[in-house]
């Protein structure tokens, strides 16, 4: 069996490991922006709730923050061709149940329901849904660029071991369909309801090609599973244990009063790692700190 290793990224690439549960990297990635220190210590000394700084805030205190696809900076993420249904469509799903089903399903007062209404609701149960996205890359330029403040922030380093159901990201040059006649389905059974469930949470790994960069990975968190989080508007919070954080590495172009400041007061044990740019090879490399 032909393999290939990726160094920084932690890969372990084989022709028969393909699939979503076997093809994991040991490591996921996320990067964090850091904006101005003066302000921080501002945050601290008086406790703004206004500050910017919130991906320090969030790290020590062990959560992860679970956005809505409302806040994404992507115009077309985790949006949908909505596809209306046919006649033949309606005919084969009456076809698929009793009469008694489907009187119980789609007359009375369901049946005044429109198109459009049907499409606000799967929009709202789409929005939400909270994801959480990561990389599976640590020393991606544009990454550190895009998404770490020009370089200035930080990365996470975590455990992939720790997570759950993952979701590789699958770039495409077309907008992803859904069709409504799915979501109509989903009255018929519970059986038809986590099948379309599971179609929701598939689509959120589907991203235009233009961001294949990024190398992503993504957690889906649907309403059910949302208990244990707090709740904002646009994003939630999500617990971590410590141990699912590997590292720190801190972003070449930091601040160094964050990186004091991160390495003096983080409330457990993690390694820390910093980010060099390498004018010669044209690359970021990941150094241990020092």
């Amino acid at each position: 069996m032909n393999q290939t290793n990726c160094p920084n990224c932690g890969f372990n690439l084989s022709e028969e490991t393909q699939t979503e549960q076997s093809y994991r990297p040991k490591f996921f990635y996320k990067y964090c922006p850091l904006y101005s220190f003066e302000e921080f210590e501002l945050f601290i000394s008086n406790n703004d709730e206004g500050q910017e700084e919130f991906t320090i805030t969030n790290l020590f205190n062990q959560v992860q923050r679970f956005s809505s696809r409302t806040t994404f900076n992507d115009a077309f993420d985790s949006q949908f061709n909505i596809i209306l249904p046919t006649k033949s469509d309606f005919k084969r799903l009456k076809k698929s149940v009793s009469n008694s089903v489907w009187r119980k399903s789609f007359m009375g007062e369901l049946s005044k329901l429109d198109y459009q209404q049907y499409t606000t609701e799967v929009n709202k149960l789409w929005d939400s849904y909270r994801i959480y996205c990561m990389s599976s890359c640590n020393n991606n330029n544009l990454m550190w660029g895009h998404y770490a403040n020009c370089h200035k922030g930080f990365c996470i380093e975590w455990d992939s071991s720790k997570f759950g159901k993952v979701m590789k990201v699958k770039y495409t040059d077309a907008i992803p369909k859904f069709s409504l006649i799915d979501l109509l389905e989903s009255r018929l059974s519970n059986e038809k309801r986590s099948e379309f469930e599971y179609k929701v949470e598939k689509m959120f790994s589907l991203k235009i090609s233009d961001w294949g960069y990024e190398q992503e990975y993504r957690i889906t968190a649907d309403r059910a599973s949302q208990n244990n989080a707090t709740h904002f508007d646009g994003f939630s919070l999500f617990k971590f244990k410590p141990d699912w954080v590997k590292s720190v590495i801190f972003g070449a172009k930091i601040d160094p009063r964050f990186e004091q400041y991160i390495i003096e007061n983080i409330p457990y044990e993690v390694e820390f790692k910093k980010a060099h740019i390498n004018y010669v090879k044209g690359t970021i490399d990941i150094k241990p700190y020092k």
